[in-house]
């Protein structure tokens, strides 16, 4: 066969994948998939959680029994919908990029899927899309007046500080003082800015080099919406990355991680006066069984729900 004048790196094949062909083969062989091993990857998510949850987790500790509850299964979908919500609105908006974009490192081992990339002026920024309860949103937006800028309700029908007659309107806060995010959303954006650039990913041409992302709250019990510009922050960055290398030399060695955060334990278990992130722990009792037998040594002898009742 001839093939002077062809380049092999720049000739276009013609073909394409036959998934049908291939399964209805594999089909006919009782074909099995053999499964290799990935080797552990600490996901994104997950990195500014206890390392002690995360430890009870890896040794895959019993959790507290829950009763299914199909109000957060609903939740669960309506994350996914709000998602494909959010992704539509950047397409025809005409910014949208690219979505679910595999993000990883070695040593140590970290990796994560970014939702959505977005171009504005020019620029790429990631997009993690969060929905919430009305709860998350109490400091997001507020209502003001119209003259005096001072804070009204919503249903105020004049200003108390100004006597202005006339409705509020509202007014969006962002990031400050004033305006709040979860902080375990804000360590895994940041997590994605330092793993993109890093990365040498390129898109459309352009090598994608982060600074800045964006977290889109979506307000499950309202439909409102707010988006937060979060900068690039190398201090968090260290202390998650320090966070992991510390938690791999505990599985290393077998010890056990120490608490991030700190119940207060009454003989009901763990009191209401606990720091939020023990109190809905699943592994709350088996982080602080001794404590909860000193006060109380009849507590385990009956199966405890979340709630320790």
């Amino acid at each position: 066969m001839n093939l002077k004048g062809i380049d092999p790196e720049q000739y276009k094949m013609n073909y394409e994948p036959e998934p049908d062909i291939l399964e209805s083969i594999l089909k006919q062989a009782n074909y099995k998939q053999i499964q290799f091993e990935e080797p552990f990857s600490h996901n994104v998510t997950s990195m500014s959680k206890c390392l002690r949850q995360r430890w009870f987790k890896w040794y895959d500790y019993p959790r507290i029994k829950k009763e299914p509850d199909p109000i957060y299964e609903a939740w669960g979908w309506m994350g996914n919908a709000v998602e494909d919500h959010i992704i539509d609105l950047t397409k025809k908006a005409g910014i949208y990029r690219a979505e679910q974009v595999r993000v990883k490192q070695r040593d140590p081992n970290i990796s994560g899927a970014i939702d959505i990339i977005i171009e504005l002026d020019g620029r790429l920024y990631p997009v993690e899309v969060k929905s919430a309860k009305t709860e998350s949103f109490q400091d997001t937006k507020e209502f003001v007046c119209q003259h005096c800028r001072g804070k009204m309700w919503k249903t105020a029908k004049f200003c108390k500080l100004c006597g202005a007659e006339e409705k509020p309107i509202e007014r969006v806060l962002w990031p400050g003082a004033e305006s709040k995010i979860s902080f375990d959303y804000y360590c895994q954006l940041q997590m994605y800015l330092y793993l993109v650039s890093n990365s040498g990913k390129v898109l459309n041409g352009k090598p994608v080099i982060f600074d800045q992302g964006f977290l889109w709250y979506y307000n499950k019990n309202t439909g409102d919406q707010v988006i937060h510009r979060v900068q690039y922050d190398e201090r968090i960055v260290d202390w998650l990355i320090e966070k992991t290398i510390e938690f791999d030399q505990c599985i290393e060695s077998g010890d056990m991680p120490a608490r991030m955060f700190h119940a207060h334990i009454t003989r009901f278990g763990i009191g209401t006066k606990s720091d939020w992130h023990c109190r809905f722990c699943d592994y709350k009792y088996n982080c602080y069984e001794n404590e909860i037998l000193q006060k109380n040594p009849k507590f385990f002898e009956k199966e405890r729900d979340e709630n320790g009742n």
